[in-house]
C-alpha cells in the first residue's frame, strides 16, 4: 500500500487551515463593514427624521402662536417661552423649543427634533436644532371713524354712532387716550331719520376712496388670509354668543367670544377671531375681539360687542323689543352688491381706540422673514 510521504502531509495541513483563515476573515470583515454601513445608514434616517421634527415644530410654533402669551414677555435676554416636549402632528418625532422676544414685532424660535416621540426620557436619540426670526403680521384695519362704509346707510330710531373716542369700561386698563374721529365714512348716500344722533369731528365725510381695498385688504393681510387663521368658524345661523366659565376657567366653544364688559372676569383674556360663512344674526349676548361676517349681519338685541366688526355685505340693527345693541370698537360694512344697511332701535356705535388695538393685537400672528431669516445650528 502506498502512504503519503510525511513531508507531503506537513505541507498540505497548514494551507487548509490558512485558507479557512482567510476565508473567517473575510466574512468577518464584509460582516463588520456591512454592521458599519447599516449604522451609519440608521444613523442618517435618524438625523433626517430628527431635522424633519424640528422643521415640524417650527411650523407648528409659527402658526399656533399665542398673542396673549408671546406679547407680555421682555425682550430678550431677559425672558423666554419654554414649550416641552410633545409629539409632531403626524406623531412621527418630538420637538421641543423656546421663543425669544426680541422686539415688539420680531420673534426668535429655537426648536430642537428627535426622531422619536421621547418626550425628555432621557434617551439617546439623534436630535438636530433649528432657529428661525419671523415678524408678527397684523391686520390694519381701516378704522378712521366709527363707521366705515360704502352704498346706501339709513340711520333711524335714536341711533347714536359717536367718533369720540371712548374706553369701554372700568376693567378696560391700560388704555392710552386717543384723539376724537369722524363718526361715518362713507361712500354713498346716507339717509338719517328721526332723532339719530351722529357725533364726531366731523360728524360725517364723504369719501369716495372707500372701495374694495378697504373690505378685501387689511394691510398687508389680505381678508382671505385673516379669515383662514379664524379661531372660530361658525356656519350661517342664528346665534346668542356668551362667555363660557367652567369651574372657574374660560372655555373654548364655539359661542364663546369672550367677556369684555368684565375683562378680570376669566373670559376677559379671550379675544378671539371669529369668521362667519354666511349670513349671520346675533340675538343677544356679548363679545370682543374681531368678527368676520362674509354675509349680512343682523343685531335684533341686546349685544354688546368690543373690537372690530368687518361685514361683506349689509348690516341691519333694531331691538327686536329686548334693547338696543353697542358696540365699541370700529364698525366696516361692506354693503356688496348693491345692499342698503339700517340701523334702528336706539343701536349705539362708539368709537374706541383701545378695544380696537386690543383685537388686532389679538389676532396677530407670526410670519418667517423672506431672507436670512432660518439657520440650521446642529
Amino acid at each position: 500500500m502506498w502512504l503519503p510521504a510525511p513531508r507531503d502531509r506537513g505541507i498540505a495541513l497548514p494551507a487548509a487551515v490558512f485558507a479557512l483563515v482567510v476565508v473567517a476573515a473575510l466574512i468577518a470583515g464584509a460582516f463588520f463593514v456591512s454592521i458599519q454601513e447599516q449604522r451609519l445608514a440608521n444613523s442618517t434616517r435618524d438625523l433626517v427624521r430628527a431635522s424633519g421634527s424640528a422643521e415640524a415644530g417650527l411650523a407648528e410654533l409659527v402658526g399656533a402662536r399665542d398673542a396673549r402669551a408671546t406679547d407680555t414677555l421682555s425682550a430678550y435676554p431677559a425672558g423666554s417661552l419654554a414649550v416641552g416636549w410633545r409629539p409632531t402632528p403626524l406623531g412621527t418625532g418630538s420637538y421641543r423649543g423656546l421663543v425669544y422676544k426680541l422686539n415688539d414685532n420680531l420673534y426668535l424660535l429655537g426648536v430642537t427634533g428627535a426622531d422619536t416621540a421621547r418626550f425628555g426620557s432621557g434617551r439617546d436619540t439623534p436630535v438636530s436644532r433649528l432657529a428661525l426670526i419671523a415678524r408678527t403680521r397684523s391686520p390694519a384695519v381701516a378704522a378712521a371713524a366709527a363707521l366705515t362704509t360704502r352704498g346706501a346707510l339709513v340711520v333711524r330710531d335714536a341711533v347714536a354712532i359717536d367718533g369720540r373716542d371712548a374706553i369701554p369700561n372700568a376693567t378696560w386698563t391700560g388704555c392710552a387716550p386717543a384723539p376724537d374721529t369722524v363718526a361715518i365714512l362713507i361712500n354713498g348716500t346716507l339717509t338719517l331719520l328721526g332723532s339719530a344722533i351722529i357725533t364726531g369731528t366731523p360728524p360725517v365725510i364723504p369719501d369716495t376712496t372707500v372701495g374694495d381695498t378697504v373690505f378685501d385688504r387689511l394691510g398687508d393681510v389680505t381678508y382671505g388670509e385673516l379669515a383662514a387663521r379664524a379661531d372660530v368658524t361658525l356656519p350661517s345661523g342664528s346665534y346668542a354668543p356668551g362667555p363660557d366659565v367652567v369651574s372657574g376657567a374660560c372655555g373654548t366653544g364655539e359661542t364663546n367670544w369672550g367677556d369684555g364688559m368684565d375683562r378680570s372676569a376669566p373670559c376677559g383674556g379671550r379675544v378671539p377671531l371669529v369668521r362667519i360663512l354666511g349670513d349671520l344674526t346675533v340675538t343677544g349676548g356679548q363679545g370682543q375681539g374681531i368678527l368676520l361676517v362674509d354675509g349680512d349681519l343682523q343685531l335684533s338685541g341686546p349685544f354688546r360687542y368690543f373690537g372690530v366688526v368687518l361685514v361683506r355685505g349689509a348690516l341691519r340693527v333694531s331691538d327686536a323689543g329686548s334693547g338696543p345693541a353697542r358696540l365699541w370698537g370700529a364698525l366696516l360694512v361692506g354693503n356688496g352688491e348693491g345692499a342698503t344697511s339700517e340701523l334702528a332701535g336706539g343701536a349705539a356705535v362708539t368709537r374706541s381706540t383701545c378695544a380696537v388695538e386690543h383685537a388686532v393685537r389679538a389676532a396677530a400672528y407670526l410670519a418667517p422673514l423672506r431672507s436670512r431669516g432660518w439657520a440650521r445650528l446642529f
